[in-house]
C-alpha cells in the first residue's frame, strides 16, 4: 500500500505540473484523461489487493490532497476538499472493490 500511495502522489503531482495547476481537479485534461486513469490504476491495485481492494480507491483519490497542499499558492486548501475527494473516490472504490473480488475468487474446487 505504500508503493501505491507513493506512486499516486508521484502521480498528481505530474498532472499538477503537465496541467499547470495547483489541484489535480482543475487541469483541463482531468474527466477526460486524468480520472478516468485513476480509476483504471485502482482496478489494477484492487486487483493486487484482493479482498482489501476497495482501500486502493481511496488511496489513489485521497492521494490528490497531500498534493494539492504541496502545490497550492493558497495557505489553506477549501475545507470542502475532503468532501469533494470522498465524492470522488466512489467510482475508484468501486471498481478497485469488484476487481479485488473478481481476482479473489478461486476456481471451483481448488484451494
Amino acid at each position: 500500500m505504500i508503493a501505491l500511495l507513493i506512486g499516486t502522489l508521484a502521480y498528481w503531482l505530474l498532472v499538477c505540473r503537465i496541467d499547470d495547476v495547483a489541484e489535480p481537479w482543475d487541469g483541463r485534461n482531468y474527466w477526460r484523461l486524468w480520472y478516468p486513469a485513476s480509476v483504471a490504476v485502482a482496478a489494477l491495485a484492487g486487483c493486487w489487493l484482493r479482498q482489501r481492494g476497495w482501500s486502493a480507491g481511496v488511496i489513489v483519490t485521497f492521494a490528490q490532497w497531500p498534493v494539492m497542499w504541496l502545490t497550492s499558492r493558497q495557505p489553506m486548501i477549501s475545507p470542502i476538499a475532503p468532501l469533494m475527494l470522498a465524492a470522488l473516490a466512489l467510482a475508484p472504490i468501486g471498481a478497485a472493490t469488484l476487481a479485488g473480488g473478481w481476482r479473489g475468487r478461486s476456481p471451483a474446487g481448488s484451494n
